[in-house]
């Protein structure tokens, strides 16, 4: 740290005075200016938000109470129905099918019986379910039998209650078969005093969401936001899209993972939208209010005055650029011209010449520099001529290495063929033959594909295994995705020739397997040919593997120093050959290069 800082002084003090100023002023100009703006808009956007969350709770808790008064009402009726004996009496009456007109007369009293009771227009439907197999309807009062009620979403959770009243999420119903609505309904059970465990029916008010939703239309357009009315399980029961309705708020996204707690205000993005998420418990019941407020109408002005200063910064930045350049130019133009002109040779290679307009110090430094330049053009262009001419011999004298001992034994083996097997075996061969010099040679490109070379040693073989009588097998493992990678030509040829002579021939019998196996780790193409030859020891291995010993000049091939010479001139020296090998337990040769395609394979 302290040779760091040692360093920076030292550059630091070798700045000219003028650029000490120019430095200074725009170091403090950016400092001030972007300390002050983001000092101001986090605070700012921090007050905002505080202020935002206080009229929300205080809306929301405005929209609570009405919401709280309209229940407050609801269960007052559903009290006064429970409560009147009057009603539960005509419910105890028995049914008879002989008096019609008293049952007629006894609906009428029920109905206006409850229509004296005082409620406001948030009543949709007042329903009674109660043993009468008529249907009875006037006004908002419908009285049904109790055979419709089992098919009701609220069955079972209003016989748990025995009794309380209980707010049903909102469902649709169809009052008749062209009219269905999405109400909330407040249902209790309507129990006989006299006998408790009996049922005289049951009690709906019914409320439409529509309308349960005015109340919140208005706060909406206030707030600039949506509002949600859920119950304690998270199931929306109001809300300006009708499709969310009865669908729990977390699937909404941005409500994916949060806890909904009234104490707690948090920024989410619901629905693709920044937003400030605030909720309002509503009083003895389970339902409350969650808001999600739109940052955009939170922080809106307060991003256009940030954006103000942010065009003021600029504005100020802009001009102490356009300052210190013109102060630098005027004063130290040319001597920048020239560190730049440095900075490109160096860095970019650029041997353009800088142009001398004046004829003072600076102008011959200018003049020096050109002809070092030029000069050192001149070097590069010789070294890099002479390199890859170098690389190029190299290249064509490892190929050019290729025994032509493997020639006359191929010969020679057709001759032996023609007399034992006579013309079919000859042609054989010899179209042999011709594959195999002719992907040899393959149009004189040092560069093929991993598919050629394979389809190379595989006619190599066979010329083999007809010269041997089908003493050598082989087995090839390559996967069909390594063969459009490069690899460089007749680098297998070599191995396997090695492996014939060196290992198999070597053998009592005579006789062997060569297994050559293709596999691609990490970017890394690796081919292995594995022999059941002779083997060699640890210390001839080392030998080859070092370059100390090379292959026999009769087996015809490059030998193993070459191979990897060939590699690593192509790949790059990280890449080569390793050879593990035991007496009479066989040999395994790994070539290793990286998984690249080139142009000209």
């Amino acid at each position: 740290m302290k040779i760091g800082l040692s360093f920076c002084k030292y550059r630091y003090g070798n700045y000219s005075l003028r650029t000490k100023i120019i430095i200074y002023f725009l170091i403090i100009n950016i400092i001030v200016t972007s300390s002050l703006g983001l000092t101001y808009y986090w605070k700012s956007t921090q007050i905002m938000q505080e202020e935002a969350v206080k009229n929300t709770q205080s809306t929301l808790s405005r929209v609570a109470i009405d919401l709280l008064n309209l229940t407050d009402r609801i269960r007052q009726v559903s009290d006064s129905i429970s409560a009147n004996p009057n009603i539960r009496e005509y419910l105890k009456r028995p049914v008879t099918e002989d008096d019609f007109q008293q049952r007629m007369e006894d609906f009428m009293t029920i109905t206006n019986i409850i229509q004296s009771f005082p409620y406001n227009q948030e009543v949709f439907k007042i329903r009674i379910f109660f043993n009468n197999p008529i249907v009875y309807s006037k006004n908002k009062v419908n009285l049904l039998s109790m055979e419709n009620v089992a098919d009701a979403p609220w069955y079972r959770d209003v016989n748990e209650q025995n009794g309380k009243i209980v707010w049903t999420n909102t469902y649709p119903y169809k009052f008749y078969p062209e009219w269905q609505e999405n109400i909330i309904s407040c249902v209790r059970v309507l129990k006989d005093f006299d006998q408790l465990d009996r049922r005289l029916g049951y009690v709906s008010i019914d409320l439409k969401e529509s309308d349960i939703y005015k109340v919140l239309e208005a706060t909406e357009e206030v707030l600039n936001g949506k509002l949600f009315i859920v119950n304690a399980g998270g199931t929306i029961l109001s809300n300006q899209d009708s499709a969310l309705i009865g669908k729990s708020i977390y699937e909404v996204k941005g409500f994916e993972h949060l806890i909904l707690d009234e104490k707690k205000s948090i920024r989410s993005d619901v629905k693709g939208k920044s937003s400030l998420v605030i909720v309002k418990n509503i009083e003895s019941s389970d339902m409350k209010i969650v808001s999600a407020i739109s940052m955009e109408s939170v922080v809106g002005k307060n991003r256009i005055i940030m954006s103000f200063l942010l065009q003021s910064f600029v504005f100020i930045f802009l001009v102490s650029i356009l300052l210190a350049v013109l102060l630098s130019k005027n004063v130290t133009g040319r001597v920048f011209q020239l560190i730049e002109y440095v900075r490109r040779v160096d860095i970019e290679g650029d041997n353009s010449l800088i142009k001398v307009k004046h004829n003072d110090e600076i102008s011959s430094l200018m003049i020096s520099f050109n002809n070092m330049v030029a000069r050192n053009r001149t070097l590069i262009k010789e070294v890099y001529q002479e390199k890859i001419s170098k690389k190029e011999a190299e290249m064509r004298a490892l190929q050019a290495q290729i025994n032509p001992h493997f020639l006359y034994n191929t010969m020679d083996t057709i001759n032996w063929m023609a007399l034992k097997y006579k013309a079919r075996d000859i042609m054989h061969m010899t179209q042999l033959l011709s594959r195999f010099y002719r992907l040899s040679l393959n149009g004189g490109r040092d560069v093929v594909n991993i598919e050629d070379e394979i389809e190379h040693i595989k006619t190599y073989i066979d010329i083999q295994k007809n010269r041997f009588e089908d003493d050598i097998e082989a087995y090839f493992d390559i996967s069909p995705e390594l063969y459009n990678y490069s690899t460089i030509k007749l680098l297998l040829q070599p191995i396997v020739e090695n492996a014939i002579f060196h290992g198999i021939q070597k053998k009592p019998d005579q006789k062997g397997v060569i297994r050559i196996i293709g596999i691609k780790e990490d970017q890394i193409i690796k081919l292995r040919i594995i022999d059941d030859g002779a083997g060699m020891d640890r210390e001839t291995v080392a030998k080859l593997e070092a370059g100390l010993i090379e292959a026999d000049n009769h087996s015809g091939g490059y030998g193993l120093k070459n191979i990897t010479q060939r590699i690593k001139l192509y790949f790059g020296e990280e890449y080569g050959m390793k050879i593990d090998s035991e007496p009479e337990k066989g040999t395994c040769v790994e070539l290793y290069f990286p998984s690249v395609i080139y142009k000209d394979s």
